[in-house]
């Protein structure tokens, strides 16, 4: 009777978690190499079931354009070898990720509140977007250094698409009607944050901005008598 041929294990996304003893300096910047994405932490202070620390470990999520097979990502890591000369990283070391988006939550345990808190920023991660998977936990005063973190950081600037997009998780709740009504006041945030002195109807004539900065400055002097403006 023929053999039945072994269904490759492949995905787009993997893990591996490493102990402090591994070189994951070494592991960390190949990975920076050949990931598309890339999302490391380490995790320090994490309890077993039985309430007993766990030894401190790394956990390296990636993803690639394309799915990769087992054999694949091994051979990635090949050059990784121990004095014995077995490899660091077996095929047990790999674990193939369904759901990309509840695995980058869990890097910082987020929805599993007996577990050990990690800050997102403790995140290493080449994904501009990764923070705003934590928008919902954020206090308000980190929410709005984030919406004007969205808009000024680019010192090239940032187009309207990119800024809309920006706040899509933001939206993800809303009715048909709150979302269409939110896009236009956004748009008209970035707009008036553009091309005018002030965001409040009353502006101060004399007023004249030399940058975008400059205008957010005066915007933050105004703010509590005009926050009827904020779009968010």
């Amino acid at each position: 009777m023929p053999k039945t041929k072994e269904k490759k294990i492949t995905s787009r996304s993997w893990q591996i978690v490493l102990p402090m003893d591994f070189p994951f300096v070494e592991i960390a910047a190949k990975i920076r190499l050949i990931a598309k994405k890339y999302y490391f932490i380490k995790h320090d202070r994490d309890i077993d079931d039985f309430g007993v620390p766990k030894k401190e470990h790394w956990h390296f999520l990636m993803t690639f354009a394309n799915a990769r097979d087992l054999a694949t990502m091994k051979n990635y890591f090949a050059e990784f070898i121990k004095e014995n000369g077995e490899p660091y990283l077996l095929d047990n070391s790999f674990e193939k990720i369904l759901s990309i988006v509840g695995s980058k939550k869990y890097l910082c345990h987020f929805g599993y509140p007996n577990k050990a808190q990690y800050d997102w920023k403790d995140v290493e991660t080449n994904d501009e977007l990764f923070k705003d998977l934590f928008i919902e936990d954020m206090a308000a005063s980190d929410e709005f250094d984030y919406f004007v973190d969205s808009l000024t950081k680019n010192n090239k600037g940032i187009t309207l698409n990119e800024f809309l997009y920006k706040f899509k998780s933001r939206f993800v709740t809303l009715s048909s009607h709150q979302r269409f009504g939110n896009i236009l006041h956004l748009i008209k945030f970035y707009k008036d944050y553009n091309e005018s002195p002030s965001f409040s109807e009353q502006n101060d004539k004399t007023f004249t901005p030399v940058n975008p900065n400059e205008n957010l400055d005066y915007y933050k002097k105004n703010i509590n008598n005009n926050n009827d403006d904020l779009p968010f």
